[in-house]
């Protein structure tokens, strides 16, 4: 998949509202629903994941919501190209 230089992140509070709405009240009936794995779904919840394509979909179906409700977009940090070095600087 292309780095397109963007970030999605999950608006968890939010997630939580909707969820209860729809009476998906246990993880792994959210995980079900939505059709990604419940361990999946624990790492998004607890911040270490973003939310992939798939989870994004299925989440504004199940919970019938606008994507701004659930999800904000935010600029990646850049990262250091692989091979270039730091260059050292003389310890005088």
């Amino acid at each position: 998949m292309r780095d397109t230089g963007w970030e999605t992140a999950l608006r968890r509070d939010q997630y939580r509202d909707y969820c209860a709405r729809v009476q998906l009240t246990s993880e792994e009936a959210q995980a079900r629903a939505i059709g990604v794995s419940a361990s999946y779904l624990n790492r998004l919840l607890a911040g270490e994941r973003h939310p992939n394509r798939f989870f994004i979909a299925g989440a504004l179906v199940v919970l019938g919501c606008a994507f701004e409700e659930l999800f904000e977009v935010h600029a990646r940090p850049a990262r250091r190209r692989a091979g270039r070095r730091r260059s050292k600087k003389a310890v005088a």
